[in-house]
């Protein structure tokens, strides 16, 4: 929900982004969420084989490896929602429209956060015995 909701509100006030209705982009949220959990996935995995590993070399292989899939899926991400969805979704601007899907991938991913903590913060508390 908090990804089509982000990307409505950046096709209804940002003209870099357009989206032909309501239906394409509430697939285009899913594909963008299962896209990005995939990508997290990658990440982690990549971070676990190295952690363990012991020296420097290790260490920057994780952070060259989790860089480049952090930033390469974003391409990955773009050319799926292109191939999939065609010109039923744009993406304009700055670089033929790569700036506008990163700002529009760390608006979801802000705003997820956000929710999260919200919705954590409301969590029921125990109560203190007396």
């Amino acid at each position: 929900m908090v990804d089509l909701t982000v990307l409505n509100l950046f096709n209804e006030f940002w003209q870099y982004i357009t989206v032909e209705s309501f239906s394409i982009s509430l697939l285009v949220a899913i594909l963008l969420q299962l896209l990005l959990k995939l990508t997290i996935a990658a990440e982690h995995a990549i971070a676990n084989y190295f952690k363990d590993k012991p020296g420097k070399a290790p260490k920057f292989c994780r952070a060259f490896c989790t860089s480049l899939i952090l930033f390469g899926s974003k391409f990955v991400m773009l050319e799926a929602i292109n191939l999939v969805f065609g010109d039923r979704i744009n993406f304009t601007g700055p670089v033929d429209g790569i700036v506008v899907f990163f700002a529009l991938v760390f608006g979801i991913l802000i705003a997820e956060f956000i929710v999260s903590k919200i919705y954590f913060s409301l969590e029921d508390k125990p109560k203190p015995a007396a």
